[in-house]
């Protein structure tokens, strides 16, 4: 199973609420990769592999999960809500348009 940390997202907008479409991460060996919502979502639920999110303050770590929205029944991936702002999903950097560089 292969580990990711998440360090930037990409948002599209749906109406009156938004959700994250791809993410930027990088694996245990330095490697970024791009990910779409749906290929996480599958990865996740598949037990293929885990996403996480670390902030960069407070160091905490939180993990991704997989749920469907309320609003437009989406499968949609979030983090664990452990009150922690700097490692929560929708708080982190945009991917400045698809492009990936790496964490800073």
């Amino acid at each position: 199973m292969a580990e990711y940390r998440i360090y930037c997202v990409d948002r599209v907008s749906y109406g009156n609420h938004s959700h994250i479409d791809a993410v930027g991460a990088i694996d245990g060996s330095g490697t970024v990769h791009r990910f779409s919502r749906e290929e996480v979502f599958e990865r996740i639920g598949a037990g293929a592999d885990e996403f996480h999110v670390i902030g960069p303050t407070s160091g905490k770590r939180s993990e991704v999960t997989r749920y469907r929205c309320e609003l437009c029944l989406m499968q949609a991936i979030r983090s664990e809500a452990d009150g922690v702002p700097d490692n929560n999903l929708d708080n982190q950097n945009p991917c400045l348009g698809g492009i990936i560089t790496g964490p800073s």
